[in-house]
C-alpha cells in the first residue's frame, strides 16, 4: 500500500495544482463566452463517449493483460506495439462504419429532436480529438503499469495554462477553429512513461511484437475481453458525458457552458478516486494473476477508507463555498 500512497499523493498534488489553475479559468475566464465554452465541452464529451467504440475496448487490455507480457529483458514481448496496431485497426473499422451509417445516424438524431447541425458542423473536431484520445488513453494506462501515474496530470497542467490563454485570444479575434484546434492538442497531451517505453533498447524494440508469444488462444481471449470492455467503458463514460451532449444539442451551447462550469466544481470531489484507481488497477491485476486474494482484500479496504476521508473533505469544502463561487447563475 506504501507505493500506492506515495503515487496517489504525488498525483493528487499535481492534479490539485491543475484544478486550481482550471478553477480560475472556469470561474473567471470561460464565463466571458459561455457559448464557446459550452461548444468545446460538447465536442470533448462527444469524442470521449465514442472512444470505447472507436478503440474496440483496447484501453481495457492495457492493465489487464500486461502481467502476462511483462518481461523487461524481452521488452515486454512488444505489448505496446500490439496495443498501438490494435488501436489503429480499430479506428479504421470505426471510420468505415461511420462512412456507412452517418446518414441514418443523423436522421435518428433529427427524429429525437437533437440539433443535427451541431453534430455536422463539428464533425472534424470531434474526429480529431477522438483519434488523439484513443492513443493517449493507451499511453496513460501503460505508464500506470510501471506505477507512474503522475505523468499525465503534469502535462495537463501545461494545457490548463495554455487553454485559457487561447480562449482569451479567441474572445478577442473570434476564430473558432483556433480555440477548438487548441482543444485537440491541449486535452489529448500524453507521453509514454520513460521507465516503461524508452529505457534500454529504444522505442522501436518495445513496439516489435513477438508473434510466437501472442498465440491464437491468447488473442481470442484478449479479443473477447476487449469486446466486453466496450460495454464496461461505455457504462463508465455514458453517465458522465451524455448530460453535456444533451444540454448542448437539445437546449443550446450557452446553457451547456453554464452547466459545465457547475459540473467542474462537483468533479473536484472525484480527483482522489481517479488517482487511487489509476495506481491500484495494475497492482490488483498482478495480484489476480498471482491469486493473492489477501493482498487484493487489503488494497480494497485501505483504498475505500482513504477515499472516504478525502472525498468527505472535498465535499465539505465545496458545500461551504458554493454560494460564493462566481461564474454561476444565482440560486
Amino acid at each position: 500500500m506504501g507505493i500506492i500512497i506515495r503515487q496517489v499523493t504525488k498525483r493528487s498534488i499535481i492534479t490539485y495544482t491543475g484544478v486550481a489553475i482550471g478553477a480560475i479559468s472556469t470561474l473567471f475566464i470561460y464565463p466571458l463566452d459561455k457559448e464557446t465554452y459550452g461548444l468545446a465541452q460538447f465536442i470533448l464529451s462527444m469524442a470521449a463517449l465514442l472512444v470505447p467504440f472507436a478503440g474496440l475496448g483496447v484501453n481495457t487490455l492495457v492493465v489487464r493483460y500486461f502481467p502476462l507480457f511483462r518481461n523487461p529483458e524481452s521488452r515486454h514481448h512488444g505489448f505496446l506495439g500490439f496495443l498501438l496496431v490494435y488501436a489503429l485497426a480499430a479506428l479504421c473499422l470505426f471510420w468505415g462504419a461511420v462512412a456507412l451509417f452517418k446518414k441514418p445516424f443523423l436522421q435518428l438524431l433529427d427524429t429525437l429532436h437533437f440539433d443535427v447541425d451541431l453534430f455536422q458542423d463539428n464533425f472534424l473536431f470531434i474526429g480529431l480529438i477522438l483519434c488523439f484520445l484513443v492513443f493517449s488513453n493507451i499511453l496513460e494506462a501503460h505508464s500506470s503499469n510501471f506505477n507512474r501515474v503522475a505523468i499525465r496530470p503534469f502535462f495537463r497542467i501545461a494545457s490548463k495554462v495554455a487553454l485559457p490563454v487561447v480562449f482569451l485570444l479567441f474572445w478577442v479575434i473570434m476564430c473558432k477553429p483556433v480555440f477548438l484546434s487548441a482543444g485537440v492538442s491541449g486535452n489529448s497531451v500524453c507521453g509514454p512513461d520513460r521507465h516503461g517505453v524508452v529505457r534500454g533498447g529504444g522505442l522501436g524494440s518495445y513496439l516489435r511484437l513477438e508473434p510466437a508469444f501472442l498465440t491464437p488462444s491468447l488473442f481470442r481471449q484478449m479479443g473477447n475481453f476487449a469486446l466486453f470492455g466496450i460495454l464496461s467503458s461505455l457504462a463508465g463514460t455514458l453517465p458522465f458525458r451524455i448530460d453535456s451532449i444533451m444540454v448542448a444539442s437539445m437546449i443550446d451551447v450557452g446553457s451547456n457552458g453554464i452547466y459545465s462550469i457547475s459540473n467542474f466544481i462537483v468533479n473536484v470531489i472525484e480527483i482522489p478516486y481517479l488517482a487511487i484507481v489509476a495506481i491500484a488497477a495494475p497492482i490488483i491485476a498482478g495480484a489476480f494473476q498471482r491469486r493473492a486474494q489477501g493482498e487484493i482484500r487489503d488494497l480494497y479496504r485501505k483504498g475505500s477508507l482513504n477515499l472516504l476521508i478525502a472525498g468527505m473533505l472535498a465535499f465539505l469544502l465545496v458545500w461551504i463555498s458554493v454560494d460564493d463561487l462566481p461564474g454561476l447563475p444565482p440560486l
